[in-house]
């Protein structure tokens, strides 16, 4: 995997971070009226460059961000920075927001598209045909109770890399077969078909589980 201790990122609220840190070096404590701002009042002072605002917009969305950037990506550090470049991203792009829709989803969806991104320079590509050793997988993804999830997580990341993107778009972030079909340079069929197979996968596995 891609080497991550010289790479920096600068994010507009901060001094430069080295992708490989943990966790982001915020500059001071936010006080506990601005966290009460609500989501569009956030937004607009980010858009002012705001940099509380900025951090607090980070500290809302980034931890669910980078689950669905380990998702995507097998390597922690690599994670880590591609979450940092996304939200480079999401602060350049803040204007392109209409508050149509999800703030969030809005967030995730470029988040996803780095994660894509990445793998497209790693040259992890997608063999759609591949075949599968169920032995690495577990659960049923209907289920999402606190019980299941991890455990459903950890099964999801163990598919074949075709499998897992496919589900990963459809089932978690909400996408199109359409808008799968786009980003993965795949049919619409090919992404119901991966699907198909990825839950049968799971259930199949998830059955071995409890027998």
């Amino acid at each position: 995997m891609a080497q991550t201790n010289s790479i920096k990122i600068y994010l507009p609220f901060q001094e430069a971070i080295t992708t490989s840190q943990s966790s982001i070096q915020h500059e001071e404590p936010i006080n506990s009226a601005a966290k009460e701002l609500n989501e569009a009042k956030l937004i607009s002072l980010c858009l002012k460059q705001d940099r509380k605002a900025q951090k607090m917009l980070y500290e809302k969305h980034g931890p669910t961000m980078k689950l669905v950037c380990l998702r995507y990506l097998y390597d922690k550090a690599l994670a880590e920075e591609i979450l940092n470049k996304a939200f480079f991203k999401v602060f350049g792009k803040l204007k392109q927001y209409k508050n149509n829709g999800s703030f969030e989803g809005w967030i995730r969806k470029i988040v996803v598209n780095e994660c894509l991104d990445c793998n497209r320079q790693y040259k992890q590509t997608i063999r759609l045909e591949e075949q599968f050793d169920h032995r690495g997988f577990s659960t049923q993804p209907e289920v999402e109770n606190n019980h299941n999830l991890a455990f459903i997580l950890r099964a999801v990341n163990q598919l074949p890399e075709g499998y897992r993107l496919v589900f990963n778009m459809i089932e978690i972030d909400g996408f199109t077969h359409k808008e799968v079909a786009d980003k993965l340079g795949i049919t619409a069929s090919a992404s119901r078909s991966q699907l198909t197979k990825a839950k049968k996968a799971l259930r199949e596995k998830l059955e071995l589980a409890r027998s």
